[in-house]
């Protein structure tokens, strides 16, 4: 009697609750719903639970991590509408590296956590635009085509003018005055 007795949750004075599944005395963290209505996804043997994800509440972005327990770091968010953050980085140091838009833009992005700043957009026609500066404070330098075309621009963001165009062929296009 009570062989099949085993822990199925836990209820915290703060309002979560963590669920458990598996036999009695070898019950492993499965899930934890969090007072806020955050949800936190947890995989592996009783006392070696990672976390794996976490669906924050109430936009639904999803968070998913890997590593070892207690040291799980963040390698991707995906937002409802489909846009996809990608981040590289122990736990706590966690950059964004590229974001995936639903209609097929990638930006790319360097610097470390905090101050990641836009160093590509790549577009699904093939063409790609290449920024450099600081975060907040990027402007495009340099466009390219899929057929061969090279445009050069200077200026400060969002006032950025063409220079010049290079073609395939090597001629070049100059271009002055204001944007």
């Amino acid at each position: 009697e009570g062989e099949d007795e085993h822990k199925a949750r836990i209820v915290f004075t703060n309002g979560d609750t963590d669920f458990f599944e598996g036999d009695r005395y070898r019950e492993r963290l499965v899930r934890r719903e969090e007072s806020d209505g955050t949800v936190v996804n947890f995989e592996g043997t009783q006392c070696m639970e990672r976390m794996v994800s976490k669906t924050l509440y109430p936009d639904g972005t999803r968070l998913f991590y890997e590593g070892i327990p207690n040291m799980e770091h963040l390698v991707r968010t995906e937002e409802r509408n489909g846009t996809k953050d990608y981040f590289q980085g122990h736990k706590g140091h966690e950059r964004k590296t590229k974001t995936e838009f639903p209609n097929g833009d990638i930006h790319s992005f360097d610097g470390l956590k905090g101050s990641e700043h836009l160093v590509r957009v790549d577009f699904p026609s093939g063409t790609k635009h290449f920024y450099e500066g600081s975060k907040g404070e990027e402007h495009k330098v340099r466009a390219t085509f899929p057929c061969g075309e090279y445009r050069y621009y200077v200026g400060e963001q969002g006032v950025e003018r063409h220079t010049r165009t290079v073609f395939p062929t090597g001629l070049v296009h100059y271009f002055e005055g204001d944007k």
